[in-house]
């Protein structure tokens, strides 16, 4: 077996085709990680104590709105119909109702100014001006809780790590060497599963380093726990489409099966959830702090190593290599 793993470093070491799928790769999760987490930090105004005779006229087809939009444009202004209902805007809409605004005289019996108070806003995420950490700690709960970089690093690399020896004859190579198929299968997912860990742990320290700003200001546990908890559940999605490589024998073919298995049952617009890692909910990764979660999750990816190794290394068993 070490002389197996041997082999398969070597290799992997000395791929050019894996390479610079790798760096392809790298490339395209840090675009991907860019739409979920590149949010600006920005000032507004927020109003916490609505009235429902001020909710008629807040939202978009109200009179309040609308006299925004004709004086500055649209983009200036928002109600949140959610709970708690939040009307926010925009400093520039603000001092429209400051006095000398323009929209003064007309709104001043609300007393807007007044009830209103000054506030930073990331992406979702509100807090007061002096907090430094807001725009941090949303935008790594955002990296966390994004596993569209995680599914396409998975479809893609698991494919070309165990498909491209059925293209090149590398399974063959290794049977004329006196290898046995489960030990070459064995020795190939370890690396494999290692390697995958290493990869995704990589991508999040470039987003992260990308994207977030002032990333010392994260408790040091929390960031560490939350990275290699996102990179366990992100090996669980790839062990998961090892057997369809042995299924198709083909790189692209394989891609193409995990990916129509993974929209129909795992992803957000899944006919059936058969999601393994369903059971963590968002908010567990704003703390990370869930003991029976956290096991949970090395217990789930243990098992899915487990059984998906088995199956593959039964399908790899039975198939005929050319």
């Amino acid at each position: 077996m070490r002389a197996i793993i041997s082999r398969e470093c070597y290799k992997l070491c000395h791929s050019k085709k894996i390479w610079i799928a790798i760096f392809l790769l790298l490339m395209m999760t840090i675009l991907m990680f860019s739409m979920s987490i590149g949010r600006k930090k920005e000032m507004i105004y927020v109003l916490l104590d609505e009235t429902e005779e001020e909710r008629e006229f807040f939202t978009s087809d109200g009179w309040m709105y609308q006299d925004i939009v004709d004086v500055i444009g649209k983009g200036y202004v928002e109600h949140n119909l959610g709970e708690p209902m939040l009307l926010y805007m925009k400093p520039e809409a603000f001092a429209l109702f400051q006095e000398g605004g323009k929209l003064y005289e007309k709104y001043r019996d609300y007393h807007f100014p007044e009830r209103m108070v000054l506030q930073q806003m990331v992406g979702e995420a509100f807090g007061p001006p002096e907090q430094e950490n807001l725009e941090t700690t949303w935008k790594f709960y955002k990296m966390l809780t994004d596993f569209s970089a995680s599914f396409f690093t998975a479809f893609i690399f698991t494919a070309l790590f165990f498909g491209m020896d059925f293209t090149t004859r590398g399974y063959q190579g290794g049977l004329f060497a006196g290898q046995k198929r489960k030990q070459l299968f064995g020795g190939k997912y370890i690396i494999f599963s290692l390697f995958f860990l290493i990869l995704s742990l990589i991508e999040l320290l470039l987003a992260g380093g990308v994207f977030i700003p002032k990333i010392e200001l994260l408790s040091v546990s929390y960031f560490w726990k939350g990275l290699f908890l996102h990179c366990f559940q992100s090996l669980g999605i790839a062990l998961l489409c090892v057997p369809f490589v042995f299924l198709t024998k083909s790189e692209w073919k394989a891609i193409g099966v995990a990916f129509f298995i993974m929209l129909l049952f795992m992803s957000n617009r899944a006919i059936i959830n058969i999601d393994p890692y369903q059971f963590v909910s968002k908010d567990y990764w704003k703390t990370c702090s869930e003991i029976g979660t956290t096991m949970q999750v090395g217990i789930v990816t243990a098992i899915i190593f487990v059984i998906s190794g088995l199956l593959s290394a039964e399908l790899f068993q039975r198939a005929e290599l050319k």
